[in-house]
C-alpha cells in the first residue's frame, strides 16, 4: 500500500521530533560533564572544573578534590 500524503508528513514530523529530542539530550550531557581546565602531559594529571569543587585526577586514578566549596560563613552555619 502506498502511504497517503498525511501519513508521509506525520512520519517526517516524527523524525524531526526525534532529532530535536536527541539534540537536547546531547546538549544536557555535554554541559553536565566537568570541563578539563588543564592537562599536564608530563605527569598525566587532569585538572577538572566541577560545579561544587574542582578535582585533580592523577595518572594512577587517584582523585584529589579542592576549592570552590562554600565556606561555613557563606552557608550561614557559623556557631551551630
Amino acid at each position: 500500500m502506498k502511504k497517503t500524503p498525511a501519513q508521509k508528513s506525520e512520519l517526517k514530523l516524527r523524525y524531526v521530533f526525534a532529532v530535536i529530542v536527541l539534540l537536547i539530550l546531547s546538549a544536557v550531557y555535554c554541559f553536565s560533564k566537568p570541563r578539563v581546565l588543564f592537562y599536564d602531559e608530563v605527569t598525566k594529571t587532569k585538572y577538572l572544573d566541577g560545579k561544587r569543587f574542582s578535582q585533580a585526577v592523577f595518572s594512577n586514578g587517584e582523585v584529589l578534590a579542592y576549592g570552590n566549596e562554600k565556606t561555613e560563613y557563606e552557608n550561614n552555619e557559623i556557631g551551630e
